[in-house]
C-alpha cells in the first residue's frame, strides 16, 4: 500500500521516505471526513424522524437549510481539492464543479483578478450564507 503512495509523493516532488507519514495523514483526514459524514447523516435522519407531523413551513425551512448547507460544503470540498491539486476534470471533482459552477463562475467573471488568489468560491460561500439567512428569516 505504501509503494504506490511513494511513487505519488516522488511525482509531487517530495521525498519517498516520507510516504508513510503522508499516508497516515491522508488516512487520518479520510477517517475524520467519514466520521463527520456519518454524524451528519445520522443527525439528518434523526431530525427528519423528529419532524414527523410538523407543519409544511418547518419542512420548507429544513429543506432550504439542508440544500444551501450542502452547497456550502461542496464549495469547501472544491476549494480544498484545488489546494491539493485535484483537477476539475477528475472523476471525483466533476460533480463538485457541476453543482457549484452556477454560482462560482458568474462571481469569478465579475471579481477583479488578484493574481494567483481566487476569491470567487469565498464570495459564493458568503453569498449562499446570506441567502440562507434571508430565506430562513423570511419564513419565520
Amino acid at each position: 500500500m505504501v509503494r504506490p503512495f511513494q511513487r505519488r509523493v516522488h511525482g509531487w516532488g517530495g521525498n519517498p521516505q516520507d510516504a508513510p507519514l503522508w499516508l497516515a495523514v491522508a488516512a487520518l483526514f479520510v477517517g475524520l471526513a467519514l466520521v463527520m459524514l456519518e454524524r451528519w447523516l445520522a443527525g439528518s435522519i434523526l431530525t427528519i424522524g423528529a419532524m414527523r407531523g410538523a407543519p409544511a413551513g418547518v419542512w420548507l425551512r429544513f429543506v432550504i437549510g439542508s440544500v444551501i448547507g450542502a452547497l456550502m460544503a461542496i464549495i469547501l470540498v472544491r476549494v480544498i481539492g484545488s489546494w491539493l491539486g485535484v483537477g476539475r476534470y477528475t472523476r471525483w471533482m466533476r460533480p463538485m464543479y457541476f453543482l457549484t459552477d452556477w454560482i462560482v463562475e458568474p462571481i469569478r467573471r465579475r471579481l477583479p483578478p488578484m493574481g494567483a488568489l481566487d476569491l470567487s468560491p469565498v464570495a459564493a460561500y458568503f453569498l449562499l450564507f446570506l441567502l440562507r439567512e434571508m430565506l430562513l428569516g423570511a419564513l419565520r
